[in-house]
Order: structure tokens, then C-alpha cells, then sequence
């Protein structure tokens, strides 16, 4: 992928989240939701634009935790990719060295190396995407329940849909999952 179609990528997703109502910089309630991304198998911190690209995924789908994996990732951890999630697209700048070989006009060839940064597209999943991957937290609430909630919940057909944590409060029907962000003291 050409550099220029990278840059028009993360710009069409910054637009495509405002376009819906998300300021990807302001969060309007207090959660235990970290604002740093970090690779779940190396446990490193994503830095510079992906920071803010990640966020921003939290927030449009409501993830409860900031965790990501690659494809390959989540299968050497032994899971998989829920059916029909689709990935996150973060930047990678690779450091490549160019070498160059300039002909003087005296004919004495000089050789240069120089060293460029060349932006690469990858394609992450949110830990709350994957099935089979131990994530080892537990998120804990001490939120009272309400019964009338769990009434209507009981009351559902045999098929029920997902209640997960997340940032914020929405059904998504095409997972049909409810999250529900989580209320601090």
C-alpha cells in the first residue's frame, strides 16, 4: 500500500468516528478503561498515531479493555478471531537502509547509505474480538443489580444477547451485544 493511502486511511477513520458523534478526545464518564494501548502477547505500549487510532476503536465500539493482537498473535496464544470481526488498522514505521552509488565526474564512485522510514499497514483485534486467548483480568463492580433489568433479561427468547463491559452503553445488532460501561465510586 502507497504511503498516501495509508495517510487517506487512518484520515477516513479519524472522519468516519466524528461523522458518527465521536470526539475520540473527550470520554464523557470516569472509568478503569486505560487510555494507553498495549500489544496483549509483547505486553508493549503502542506510541504516536496509534495511540490515538486504538482509542478511538474503544470508543466507537465500546471495548472494555485497551488490549490488541494480531491474527498470528492470537493463534500462538491459542485462539482465534470471532467470525466476522473486523480488524483495527494501526501504522509501523520499519527502518530500511538505501544504498546509493553516485558516479563523480572524475569516475570515482561513491557509495552512500542512508536510512528511511518506510510506514507499514497492520491489522489489529481487541482482545474482547478473540475466543481461546486467557486474558487473565477480571473486571470487577461494585454496582448493585437491578432487578427490574435482570427481569427484562430473564424474560428475553432462548437466544439471548451478549452482555459485555465497555465504554460505553449500546447495543450492537450486528454482534448482538449490549456493553455497558462501568459506573465508579
Amino acid at each position: 500500500m502507497k504511503t498516501k493511502d495509508i495517510y487517506q486511511t487512518v484520515t477516513n477513520n479519524i472522519l468516519a468516528a466524528m461523522e458518527k458523534g465521536i470526539i475520540p478526545w473527550r470520554k464523557p464518564f470516569k472509568s478503569s478503561f486505560s487510555p494507553i494501548p498495549v500489544n496483549y502477547s509483547t505486553g508493549k505500549v503502542y506510541r504516536g498515531i496509534n495511540v490515538f487510532l486504538l482509542n478511538m476503536a474503544c470508543l466507537q465500539v465500546g471495548y472494555p479493555t485497551n488490549a490488541w493482537l494480531t491474527f498470528n498473535q492470537a493463534r500462538l496464544l491459542g485462539g482465534n478471531i470471532k467470525k466476522g470481526q473486523k480488524s483495527e488498522v494501526i501504522l509501523f514505521w520499519k527502518p530500511t537502509l538505501i544504498h546509493k552509488q553516485n558516479v563523480s565526474q572524475e569516475g570515482e564512485i561513491k557509495e552512500s547509505i542512508k536510512e528511511v522510514y518506510i510506514a507499514r499497514i497492520y491489522n489489529v483485534f481487541n482482545i474482547d474480538q478473540c475466543e481461546g486467548v486467557e486474558t487473565g483480568c477480571e473486571i470487577q463492580t461494585s454496582i448493585p443489580r437491578i432487578e427490574s433489568c435482570d427481569l427484562v433479561y430473564s424474560n428475553y427468547p432462548e437466544i439471548k444477547p451478549e452482555i459485555n463491559l465497555g465504554l460505553n452503553a449500546m447495543y450492537i445488532p450486528r454482534l448482538d451485544q449490549i456493553r455497558i460501561p462501568v459506573r465508579l465510586p
